[in-house]
């Protein structure tokens, strides 16, 4: 028998608040992903018809978007218009492993309309190594 499918519901998403401590934001965050990608080299010989590709390094990157309330406004306010070379530690659960490591983040936005629900959105790019786990650190 299969392996049953996960449910969004279970997904969890924490980041360090402004003062340093990890929160959870899951209630707050509409979409998350976690993406590697990784640096192709081609590597061939001179006169070579055969040319090879090898993985370099892998980038990881979280997009991540939700809504705005105290909380999340307390987290990606700061970032908007200040650069910062401080990471944030991120714990991201798919239901299935946990991942948790060091991220820069980039691309903060604050979105929305008069009368609308205001949106944030970031991409959170990796600083150091991921961990994959299948139990809480």
């Amino acid at each position: 028998m299969a392996d049953a499918f996960q449910w969004g519901s279970s997904l969890e998403f924490h980041i360090d608040d402004s003062g340093g401590s990890l929160v959870e934001i899951s209630d707050y965050v509409n979409n998350e992903s976690i993406r590697t990608a990784f640096d192709m080299f081609r590597v061939e010989g001179v006169n070579s018809d055969d040319p090879e590709r090898q993985h370099g390094f892998a980038d990881v990157t979280i997009p991540v978007n939700g809504w705005v309330n105290s909380t999340t406004e307390g987290i990606w306010g700061p970032l908007v218009g200040n650069r910062t070379s401080v990471t944030k530690t991120v714990f991201f659960y798919n239901g299935i492993k946990f991942y948790t490591g060091e991220f820069l983040p980039s691309d903060v936005e604050f979105s929305g309309e008069p009368a609308t629900l205001q949106t944030w959105s970031c991409t959170l790019a990796q600083s150091g190594a991921v961990s994959r786990t299948s139990t809480t650190a």
